[in-house]
């Protein structure tokens, strides 16, 4: 993934040197705008790449599950900033409530998924591998 840091700029240096454009005969800044422009952009906030791992999803991670570890990760960012206490029990219960979930939907996936293989060993044999 290719990015810009527009947020490090520095403003006023990258209003000189857009204002020194202005410097450059029209015909000629009209014709090369676009490339004018990128080199002033390269220039103050190069393009940047960053390593982005798209991981397969796993078949017990319901949206449910999603939905609680967004708010669970939220009441931490809030909870490490106030420090409060009812914002610490109020992470604490949150993350809680998530592993108990967690916990359930990968026991209960799994239990179906070996109770599938019932009668077939070499499936099951696939499958405690898998999980090994």
């Amino acid at each position: 993934m290719s990015f810009r840091r527009w947020k490090k700029v520095d403003l006023t240096t990258l209003h000189k040197d857009i204002a020194a454009l202005n410097d450059l005969p029209v015909p000629d800044l009209v014709e090369n705008y676009d490339l004018l422009m990128q080199a002033v952009a390269d220039k103050h906030a190069p393009i940047q790449n960053k390593l982005v791992i798209i991981r397969p999803r796993v078949p017990w991670y319901s949206d449910d599950l999603r939905r609680m570890k967004n708010q669970r990760r939220r009441l931490e960012r809030k909870m490490r900033k106030t420090k409060l206490p009812c914002d610490v029990s109020s992470y604490w219960k949150i993350r809680d409530e998530y592993c108990l979930l967690l916990k359930d939907a990968k026991t209960k996936y799994y239990t179906e998924l070996i109770l599938d293989c019932e009668g077939d060993s070499k499936e099951l044999i696939r499958v405690v591998n898998s999980l090994c």
